[in-house]
């Protein structure tokens, strides 16, 4: 059974799929009122703290969606809202799963976020990015988005949906990136991705220096 007022058929096959994997999982060790508390998403086994809910979205991921089918659509092609959307409607999964699908296939240093009112909501940086020190912090209550970006003030664009690249005064110290955004008027939130590109910085004097070397 599963909750009928949800339409989006990505969400209901995503959902399911997800906890299909706490059953899967931890049938023979957990309760079903674990299963059911939502607000239970770290289960200790063996003394070692897990993301339950993690692992669920992990294991639903692989579910719908095959690494190697997946790959065969995104090669070749930088990050775009239509190809993840291509990738969604081909697995029948959420627009955001097939974005951290994305994510964890890809080379770039590459962050999700879903925010409303210019407040995050939550944020998910992949492995290369967390690395990197690319993430951001949750000691506030709440995160704002930089009002520069444009999750800020063009998330009904086109422009904002295709990408937009902010120098390293906008999101992250001494990192370009693309900014992508769009707009859900369903659930009045906006979905964000940016795609993370190293910058270096050196004066006049040390490219003469290195350039000396070569």
């Amino acid at each position: 059974m599963y909750n009928t007022r949800v339409t989006y058929l990505g969400r209901i096959n995503f959902t399911i799929a997800h906890e299909i994997g706490h059953y899967m999982m931890y049938r023979e060790t957990i309760t079903s009122d674990i299963i059911n508390r939502s607000q239970s998403n770290i289960f200790y086994k063996n003394g070692k703290q897990r993301d339950i809910e993690a692992e669920a979205d992990n294991f639903a991921s692989h579910v719908l969606m095959s690494n190697r089918d997946f790959r065969e659509q995104i090669d070749g092609h930088p990050f775009s809202f239509d190809i993840i959307s291509h990738c969604a409607d081909r697995y029948r999964a959420s627009l955001t799963a097939a974005v951290l699908k994305w994510f964890n296939l890809t080379e770039h240093k590459a962050i999700a976020l879903l925010s409303e009112d210019g407040i995050i909501c939550w944020f998910k940086s992949n492995d290369r990015a967390f690395r990197f020190g690319r993430y951001f912090t949750t000691r506030d209550m709440y995160n704002k988005l930089p009002l520069a970006s444009m999750a800020v003030k063009g998330k009904f664009s086109c422009i904002a949906r295709d990408g937009v690249r902010h120098d390293s005064r906008v999101w992250f110290d001494n990192e370009d990136l693309i900014e992508y955004t769009i707009y859900s008027k369903e659930y009045s939130q906006t979905l964000t991705v940016l795609v993370l590109e190293d910058i270096i910085k050196f004066d006049l004097a040390d490219k003469v220096e290195e350039e000396d070397l070569l």
